[in-house]
């Protein structure tokens, strides 16, 4: 691979790999790729433990649309880490203060796999009372 940066007084402001396949843009703080791929595999993983009322836990989080405050965005969707913290702590990260503040939303994924099959099984239920 080919990585290409561009500086400014002592900064990064840009930065490419392999053509436009991987970019990050320190000024935005966007990194753009084509695929992200984060490793799962079990022979990586231990002390399992099933996620206990999924569905609950995501009917307790509320999703908004926001401005970020250093003008970077409008309009942005999304979930605001001090509230999600209440309610999934281990999908969010914490500042060198202790502090709430990023959320890993592809973890969110597992809560929602779950929540889906409850909802399946209350659905399969009402459909066989019929």
């Amino acid at each position: 691979p080919v990585i290409t940066t561009q500086t400014a007084a002592g900064f990064l402001t840009t930065s490419r790999v392999s053509s436009t396949k991987l970019s990050y843009q320190p000024s935005t703080g966007t990194l753009t790729s084509t695929v992200l791929n984060e490793t799962s595999s079990i022979t990586l993983k231990e002390n399992f433990s099933p996620i206990e009322d999924a569905l609950g836990k995501i009917l307790e989080l509320s999703g908004w649309i926001y401005d970020r405050k250093d003008g970077s965005s409008k309009n942005e969707a999304g979930l605001v880490a001090e509230e999600v913290e209440k309610v999934i702590p281990n999908i969010v990260t914490k500042n060198n203060q202790g502090n709430p503040e990023s959320i890993a939303y592809t973890r969110l994924t597992a809560y929602l796999v779950e929540a889906v099959k409850t909802l399946k099984a209350e659905i399969d239920g009402i459909k066989g009372g019929r």
